[in-house]
């Protein structure tokens, strides 16, 4: 490591330009390496050249990203989240932007909690037990939705079935640990409640895969 005080004052310019958020992605971080390999091959004047000529598709992608993620503060998947939640989200995204774009997507996929930050990870804000309550239910409907399509289409190509058996199941245990969802769908529609029952206890799966046209519809 080179101290400063041996770099020359440009030089010392462009080390903490790097510093800004728009540089810490992965392609930044592959400029930010042929800068250095370029400083030791042609030296300071053609590196430095170099990343003038990068840095500003840099900026333009943070930037894009910041507008991607003001703009989806406005999405109705967002609805459930608090204005302080959002303004915590926008503050952070200057930092991170990548990471709250992906929080995000995570929250409108309801799969929040396989992202890198969580949906109460923006101090102080704290989701109450009804926003917590619809980001929850949400996601089991989305399941829920997934399920009904690979089972249809498994009606009609019953010889796929054992090659998606697996994924069944998976959906079905999503949905099944939803007590509230369950007891909702025994009432509207105790025949698929039961399959889905079947399937996330690991039950016979031929009992879903009757040619029963009565059986779960779009």
């Amino acid at each position: 490591t080179v101290r400063s005080q041996e770099l020359s004052p440009a030089l010392q310019a462009v080390y903490k330009e790097m510093r800004h958020p728009a540089f810490t992605t992965a392609q930044a971080l592959v400029v930010k390496k042929a800068f250095e390999k370029g400083m030791k091959v042609y030296g300071e004047e053609k590196a430095m050249a170099y990343w003038e000529s990068k840095k500003g598709d840099l900026l333009k992608d943070y930037h894009h990203i910041l507008r991607t993620v003001k703009k989806e503060m406005s999405s109705p998947f967002l609805r459930h989240l608090t204005d302080h939640w959002k303004a915590e989200a926008l503050r952070l995204a200057k930092t991170e932007p990548n990471k709250v774009l992906n929080l995000i997507t995570q929250i409108k996929e309801g799969n929040y909690q396989n992202s890198e930050l969580k949906v109460d990870a923006l101090p102080p804000t704290q989701l109450n037990s009804n926003q917590k309550q619809a980001l929850e239910e949400n996601a089991v409907d989305k399941i829920y939705l997934k399920f009904k399509i690979l089972h249809n289409a498994l009606k009609d190509l019953p010889k796929a079935s054992s090659s998606f058996e697996g994924e069944l199941k998976k959906l079905s245990r999503g949905i099944a640990k939803d007590n509230r969802f369950m007891e909702s769908l025994h009432l509207k529609n105790p025949q698929e409640a039961k399959i889905i029952q079947n399937l996330s206890q690991e039950k016979d799966c031929k009992i879903f895969m009757e040619r029963d046209r009565g059986g779960l519809s779009l």
